[in-house]
């Protein structure tokens, strides 16, 4: 950044309009739309071409499914989650990005912010457009293990489907 040069260009990446943006690392590039669309971009790669495409859940299919944020797991990368104009958030595993890895309903508004803590990353923080603030904080007692490419992985709440319902706390700081 400091230096100001252009790297790359990825002209013509999508024909709607791009609500959000989020660097993964240091070369990949994830990007929302207006019509609930995210795509990955490896911007080190030359191919101006997604590397990944994959739909934002909605509950409503009469509301604006727009990606308004996107934001990812501080320790653990592969960890997307997205909030959208319907006020709820789909997380994705990005080694298997074919399926949300879970769909949580949460503002009645659109969230406006979605931000894990950086330090406390069993914390996460989301706003509204009706100006609520929440604190999402993960259950550390029921995270449960499971087996990942044959080693001993701690699975995160936030890839349990309906059951991270029950291991996440909501608290309203504002609202």
């Amino acid at each position: 950044a400091n230096n100001q040069k252009i790297i790359t260009t990825i002209e013509d990446a999508d024909s709607v309009t791009q609500t959000a943006i989020r660097f993964i690392n240091y070369k990949e590039l994830i990007t929302g739309n207006r019509l609930g669309v995210m795509n990955t971009f490896d911007i080190r790669s030359g191919s101006k071409k997604p590397t990944a495409t994959f739909a934002v859940s909605c509950e409503d299919e009469k509301k604006s499914n727009a990606v308004t944020c996107i934001t990812h797991h501080p320790t653990q990368h592969h960890i997307i989650l997205s909030a959208s104009e319907e006020g709820s958030i789909t997380v994705y595993d990005l080694r298997q990005p074919s399926f949300p890895s879970s769909y949580l309903c949460a503002h009645d508004f659109a969230i406006t912010e979605v931000m894990f803590h950086p330090t406390q990353p069993d914390k996460l923080f989301t706003s509204s457009a009706n100006g609520e603030l929440w604190k999402w904080t993960q259950n550390m007692m029921q995270t449960i293990t499971q087996n990942y490419d044959n080693r001993n992985d701690t699975a995160n709440s936030w890839l349990n489907g309906e059951r991270a319902k029950n291991k996440i706390a909501i608290t309203s700081i504002l609202g």
